[in-house]
């Protein structure tokens, strides 16, 4: 509680960066993408990649999955750039379709309760943004995270098991 206190400070939302935390933020959103150009070149090797995140350029917060200078407002004009320059990053990887989103849905109270160290301010948002993110016309599957995990783990891998692509998991950008 202590460290989300000390990253989050008292209020809702968080201040314009200065240079070194913009340039910090770039550059944790160009590992992300060294990280996704990973997963991709095995998805091309005819591995079946699954993750927990997948990054979007739909709407700004890093607790969105996308770019985490937009979401502020640039201050400076090298702010500015970095801030550019990441918004991009994020459209390239957007691009790239999986070929099975899930998304499981939960209130902002049931979110807060598993996840008591992140601001509810923080977990009320994402759970108004997340479920109208479309994530470049994926599939995406919605499922109701409220529901007793067996059910829910019945009906992902259900999801999971409808996927028939013969090629790559991904759809290529065009």
């Amino acid at each position: 509680m202590r460290r989300s206190q000390r990253a989050h400070g008292d209020k809702d939302k968080s201040a314009a960066p200065d240079a070194i935390t913009a340039l910090a933020i770039h550059l944790l959103s160009r590992w992300r993408r060294h990280k996704f150009r990973r997963m991709l070149a095995l998805n091309r090797r005819g591995v079946v990649v699954i993750a927990d995140r997948y990054p979007q350029a739909e709407a700004p917060g890093f607790y969105f999955d996308g770019p985490g200078l937009a979401a502020s407002d640039a201050g400076t004009a090298f702010v500015r750039w970095l801030t550019a320059r990441e918004r991009r990053l994020y459209e390239d990887m957007a691009r790239y379709v999986p070929a099975l989103l899930i998304r499981l849905n939960v209130d902002a109270g049931t979110a807060h309760a598993r996840k008591p160290d992140h601001k509810f301010a923080m977990l009320r948002d994402k759970v108004r943004v997340i479920p109208t993110l479309a994530f470049n016309g994926a599939r995406i599957v919605d499922l109701d995270g409220n529901a007793p995990y067996a059910e829910v783990l019945r009906a992902a891998l259900a999801a999971v098991r409808e996927i028939q692509r013969p090629s790559a998991d991904f759809a290529a950008p065009g």
